[in-house]
């Protein structure tokens, strides 16, 4: 009967790599999602301005509903 032995620092790391990489894509979805919502409400925000307020962020009324209309996606 043979057996292989393998030195310990020989060990494959595949495993834990792609762990590793599971959990940092993971946190960049969560991170673009957070954006995103964080991007709409703002959008939203945007659109519940009275013309007073957007005319003292130099934005008129078209401008701001065409952005609180724009999908969460752009």
């Amino acid at each position: 009967m043979s057996s292989t032995l393998m030195h310990p620092s020989s060990k494959s790391h595949k495993p834990a790599l792609a762990a590793a990489f599971s959990v940092s894509t993971l946190v960049r979805l969560a991170d673009v999602v957070v954006a995103m919502l964080a991007k709409q409400r703002s959008r939203m925000a945007l659109g519940q301005l009275d013309d007073r307020m957007l005319r003292d962020i130099g934005i008129d009324r078209a401008t701001a509903c065409n952005e609180a209309e724009r999908p969460i996606w752009r």
